[in-house]
């Protein structure tokens, strides 16, 4: 039986089950919808690359695939806990979506109604947690939430404020904090410009040169190909000027 037992072992090497698992959660999650949104979201409006941008408008194909895909699930579990939570109290709308044509198309997680606050649930790390309690949201989470903002405004639906929740990945519910901001219309209006701006030289991949790049979480982006030399395989991550960009 030993011997029988020693020969399957070569035939058949055990299994890693640990890889097996991780794997299978890997292409779970490629196959998402999200996985494979081609439009532009509301939440990469604001980002600081317009480069990026152009390449998501051309639907040019990702290169920087490797990333790990762990924060995001964290992130989608929470908000798919948070969303069953809150969902039919009086107080609360969930998960509503907003239409901005012909620009973008999003989901805004929570509206508190009696505070006419739109509200935007972050799972983020211990470092991010950190820079938010020292600076508040980012440019682009600005934009986002006023973006939400008016979507919900067009569909009737009184916004006078946004609120992003930070909540930790790694961390207790203490940690948790929230940051509030009155709505800016004027900064819809400029976010939307600039938009339409890039999507105006976005007319083939041929273009791509001539939008700027701002290096800005180069590593966490789709189309970055470092020391690529060829700008429609891949951005390098150098930076070019961007006269859209708040100084």
């Amino acid at each position: 039986m030993g011997a029988l037992k020693d020969t399957l072992s070569l035939d058949t090497p055990p299994a890693d089950i640990g890889r097996l698992v991780v794997d299978t959660l890997k292409e779970a999650e490629r196959r998402r919808p999200r996985s494979k949104q081609k439009t532009l979201g509301v939440s990469e409006i604001g980002n600081p690359c317009a480069r990026r941008l152009a390449y998501k408008l051309l639907n040019v194909d990702p290169v920087n695939t490797d990333s790990d895909p762990w924060p995001s699930m964290v992130g989608t579990g929470v908000h798919s806990y948070l969303e069953s939570s809150f969902k039919g109290h009086p107080d609360f709308l969930t998960e509503v979506r907003i239409t901005l044509e012909p620009w973008t198309k999003g989901t805004a997680d929570l509206v508190h109604l009696p505070s006419k606050t739109v509200i935007d649930h972050k799972v983020v790390g211990l470092t991010s947690l950190k820079k938010a309690k020292r600076e508040g949201m980012t440019h682009q989470q600005r934009v986002q939430l006023n973006l939400y903002a008016t979507g919900l405004r067009l569909a009737d639906i009184e916004i006078e404020q946004i609120a992003i929740m930070f909540w930790s990945r790694s961390g207790m519910m203490p940690d948790a904090f929230c940051v509030v901001e009155d709505y800016d219309e004027a900064l819809v209006d400029q976010a939307l410009a600039r938009l339409d701006a890039i999507t105006s030289v976005s007319t083939s991949v041929s273009m791509l040169p001539l939008i700027p790049a701002t290096p800005t979480f180069c590593t966490y982006c789709p189309y970055f190909l470092p020391l690529s030399s060829d700008i429609q395989a891949g951005c390098n991550g150098v930076a070019t000027v961007d006269p859209t960009q708040p100084k």
